[in-house]
């Protein structure tokens, strides 16, 4: 199963970084860009660049519990915003599955890996793919031969300028006439 750019955007990204309180559209693209990359925004696993990594990011479970143990144990309203985004079972039992299954949750731990190397609030403005690039180089695990020009040729390629905003779903003819 695959999704769009505008899907994973309008119904996955946008939704979880309001849920964390975040508005930028820096961090929109960062997670737009960094998930065309490791995934192609494919859920399966035939597009992943690393044998490890879990899910749309291809987030690795080392990575997975760094960013709790290390960020996010000290940061208990993040971490119950994050947590919030879990499911309860699945959470409690294997972690790490959340990763694969759960998009929103996935989404916000991509997030906090690049807040948590990246505290000074120096994360990537609007349109400034090169420093996406090199964020994304510098704090995701790949391959020897993907850099910051990889980064930015698949975010040019399946990202760029085609997202387009979703259309509203027809309100019912009840909701109509009102």
């Amino acid at each position: 199963m695959s999704l769009s750019a505008e899907e994973l955007e309008h119904y996955v990204i946008r939704p979880t970084l309001s849920a964390l309180d975040v508005e930028s559209e820096g961090a929109v693209k960062l997670l737009l860009g960094t998930a065309a990359l490791e995934s192609h925004f494919s859920l399966s696993h035939s597009h992943h660049s690393m044998p490890d990594g879990l899910g749309l990011f291809q987030i690795t479970p080392q990575a997975h519990r760094e960013v709790w143990d290390n960020y996010l144990a000290f940061r208990p309203n993040l971490a119950s915003k994050v947590r919030g985004l879990a499911s309860q079972h699945h959470f409690l039992t294997s972690p790490d599955i959340e990763l694969r299954t759960n998009l929103s949750y996935s989404t916000a731990i991509a997030w906090m890996i690049y807040q948590y190397h990246n505290e000074t609030n120096n994360l990537p403005i609007d349109e400034d793919v090169s420093s996406m690039g090199e964020l994304w180089a510098q704090l995701f695990e790949h391959g020897p031969l993907q850099d910051k020009t990889t980064f930015i040729n698949c975010y040019r390629r399946l990202v760029g300028e085609t997202r387009r905003p979703i259309k509203q779903p027809i309100k019912a003819s009840s909701e109509r006439r009102k």
